[in-house]
């Protein structure tokens, strides 16, 4: 357990770090390549690189990727796989959308497909990757079969839509 947490926190830490150092360059060089546009929510809309947060989702991709290397046991390997083609997909769409700016209905309906591996696979080598029945404060364990699974893909499609 304990070299469990050890390599948890030695993972976050190199992440933090990694993102640190690489999240400047990135931005730097989109401003090079005048990949800028105006900070809309600030008072006096200053300039800002786009695209600048490709270099910690790269470092998160990668991370990932680690944890699919190093996960305990098979359905948490599995969990990590889904996770990490989501988020690529997601990377690669925004990509995208910041150099050829995707419409505003096109966006959030291919970030509803790119969502679809959760309800894909929901269970794997006859293993079930999530459970529709959560525990919910306040409520206490719930049985949600069916809404649950349209939840999951607006979860992970909204929260995609309003980072990009």
């Amino acid at each position: 357990m304990v070299s469990s947490l050890l390599q948890i926190y030695l993972i976050s830490i190199g992440t933090m770090i990694a993102s640190l150092l690489i999240t400047p360059l990135v931005a730097n060089y989109m401003r090079s390549i005048g990949k800028v546009g105006k900070d809309v929510h600030k008072i006096d809309q200053p300039l800002v690189p786009e695209a600048g947060g490709i270099g910690m989702m790269i470092i998160y991709l990668i991370t990932i990727g680690i944890g699919i290397l190093i996960a305990p046991n098979e359905i948490i390997r599995y969990r990590f796989s889904i996770f990490f083609l989501i988020l690529f997909f997601v990377i690669l769409l925004g990509l995208y959308d910041d150099f050829k700016q995707l419409s505003a209905l096109l966006k959030p309906s291919l970030l509803i497909i790119i969502s679809l591996p959760v309800l894909i696979f929901k269970s794997i080598n006859n293993l079930q990757i999530a459970n529709p029945k959560p525990v919910l404060p306040f409520v206490g364990p719930t049985s949600l079969n069916i809404v649950y699974w349209g939840l999951a893909i607006f979860v992970i499609a909204i929260p995609s839509n309003a980072s990009n």
